[in-house]
């Protein structure tokens, strides 16, 4: 059997818009609770995906971008550039539950590959 071409079966741009589409969703219409950390291929967005569930759990709404930078400055972790790229790929806040459809669709795409 062959190497798995993971990018077959990852979304990282999918990945980064769903993420995107958390952050400024301001009246909390989406909930990062349709989502699960398998659902993220890429460590970085994983690790952002679960800073938005932590803080979602303690505060009942999604944290802001400048909330996750400081976050992740504070863990010596300089992702400000790859949230802001999230931001900045958001075509509209209506399209997540594509997004959200095509990231669980991902996951068992890969999920059943590595079987």
């Amino acid at each position: 059997m062959g190497d798995i071409d993971y990018r077959k079966v990852t979304r990282p741009e999918t990945e980064q818009v769903t993420l995107g589409i958390l952050f400024l969703d301001k009246n909390n219409e989406y909930s990062p609770f349709d989502l699960s950390e398998d659902c993220f291929y890429s460590e970085i967005n994983r690790q952002v995906f679960q800073f938005i569930v932590k803080y979602y759990l303690e505060e009942g709404r999604t944290p802001d971008i400048a909330m996750a930078i400081d976050y992740f400055l504070a863990e010596r972790k300089n992702y400000s550039k790859q949230i802001m790229a999230m931001i900045d790929s958001v075509p509209t806040l209506t399209s997540y539950p594509y997004y959200v459809s095509d990231l669980h669709r991902a996951m068992v795409e890969r999920k059943t590959s590595e079987l």
